[in-house]
């Protein structure tokens, strides 16, 4: 029983880390959203942004429904893990686009251009590369997990 209480709070823990991730996905989807024609890795980035935060609202639709079969608390506490990872890069990245400090450019020609000199850097393309991993580590897990509670396994 011990056990089982020990699986049921860190799914708890997953969903409260996927809740998390999802507003910083949330927040980090607006802003790229805003600037998208600036650069096409902006546009990519949304794609990939729009992808994980898809991936986390399903995690959090399906993961009480495995709370009550779930028996690999391994897996459970890498993907809260490997979730917990991509909340706090999620957050990174949005104080990292914060800190352009697009607000006070002085009009839009120059917010732009603070968009294209990072964006031609590689910053996005960077962020892009991390999400898609982030994507993949943690579906993976998901589907292990889901694999462990499958009937038909």
């Amino acid at each position: 029983m011990a056990a089982g209480l020990g699986e049921a709070a860190s799914i708890l823990g997953i969903l409260g880390v996927a809740g998390q991730a999802i507003e910083s996905a949330c927040t980090l989807y607006t802003s790229c959203k805003a600037y998208k024609e600036v650069n096409s890795e902006l546009e990519r980035m949304i794609q990939d942004i729009e992808s994980l935060f898809n991936l986390l609202v399903e995690i959090k639709r399906v993961l009480p429904v495995l709370s009550a079969t779930a028996s690999s608390p391994e897996i459970i506490n890498s993907a809260q893990r490997q979730i917990q990872i991509c909340k706090v890069d999620l957050a990174s990245w949005v104080q990292k686009i914060d800190s352009l400090n697009l607000e006070t450019a002085k009009g839009p020609r120059a917010m732009f251009k603070k968009v294209k000199i990072v964006a031609d850097k590689g910053y996005f393309a960077g962020i892009r590369t991390q999400l898609s991993s982030h994507r993949e580590e943690i579906a993976l897990l998901i589907t292990v997990l889901v694999s462990y509670v499958s009937p038909y396994s």
